[in-house]
């Protein structure tokens, strides 16, 4: 049968294919899944869209504050005068802040991770006096300065270091530092749970082919709940580091965490179209 083209000539339908296809129709890009807190990926999700990348927040995990870690903190920053208090994250850096608060805005040197949490600290009035060359709590606790006097310490005792971090946060900052010769108390102030997803998160999750994970609790609630199929695009080493013990296929991170690198380490993909 003849398939008329409307606007051509007769005379040059004979140069046509028999048929008239349809325009072929590429898929439509990928969204990247935002999986932290609510309230927490606004940073992201705006460096994304401004380069033409979809995103849709997808929770893993809600933020929950522990009662006796949060009452513990206070007086070990007020009395204990630590020669060091250790900050791993940006949610530890909101904890502290509210227990420098309570204790009366003691003095305090600080370290932090890397430069996300350190600008945490600062926008909550507390400046880092210590950031790894790394920002990975191995190296924090291989380079951080063990010469300052013996605050905390005295009568021979090792400089005292002050940890309040996530009940789930691993062992290495806490070992690696008592190896060296720091007295290290470690306070959990805050936890994480698996954030409440109903059908609608389910489904989506299942399609998802790129997901970015600010946590390595994000990271475990995915893989139990949807796998390892997607990409996992992360914040940071330590993020990465599990979703590879974790069998994910494709991980990508920035070498040195920041929101700004994770965003330019997702458009590396290359699957939006050329970066600018």
């Amino acid at each position: 049968a003849l398939c008329l083209c409307p606007g051509l000539p007769l005379c040059l339908l004979s140069a046509l294919p028999p048929r008239c296809s349809p325009p072929r129709l590429s898929a439509a890009p990928p969204a990247v899944i935002l999986t932290r807190e609510r309230g927490k990926n606004g940073k992201l999700d705006a460096l994304l869209r401004e380069r033409g990348v979809p995103t849709a927040e997808l929770p893993c995990i809600a933020f929950q504050q522990l009662p006796a870690g949060q009452a513990e903190l206070p007086p070990a920053l007020a009395e204990e005068t630590p020669a060091w208090v250790v900050v791993t994250s940006p949610e530890a850096a909101g904890v502290l802040a509210e227990g420098w608060e309570r204790a009366g805005r003691p003095h305090l040197r600080l370290a932090s991770v890397g430069g996300a949490t350190a600008k945490a600290l600062q926008s909550l009035g507390l400046r880092s006096a210590f950031t790894p060359t790394k920002a990975t709590g191995r190296a924090l606790a291989e380079e951080l300065p063990l010469d300052h006097g013996d605050s905390g310490g005295g009568d021979g005792a090792p400089p005292a270091v002050l940890y309040p971090c996530s009940a789930l946060a691993a062992d290495t900052v806490c070992a690696g530092l008592e190896r060296r010769g720091f007295g290290v108390r470690r306070i959990d102030t805050y936890t994480t749970v698996a954030a409440e997803w109903g059908p609608s998160e389910e489904e989506a999750a299942r399609a998802a082919s790129v997901v970015s994970f600010g946590s390595p609790s994000a990271v475990r609630v995915w893989h139990e709940r949807v796998g390892s199929g997607a990409v996992a695009a992360c914040i940071g080493e330590t993020s990465a580091a599990q979703a590879r013990e974790l069998g994910f296929s494709q991980v990508i991170a920035p070498d040195s965490p920041g929101v700004e690198a994770w965003a330019e380490t997702i458009l590396s993909l290359g699957l939006w179209g050329p970066s600018e």
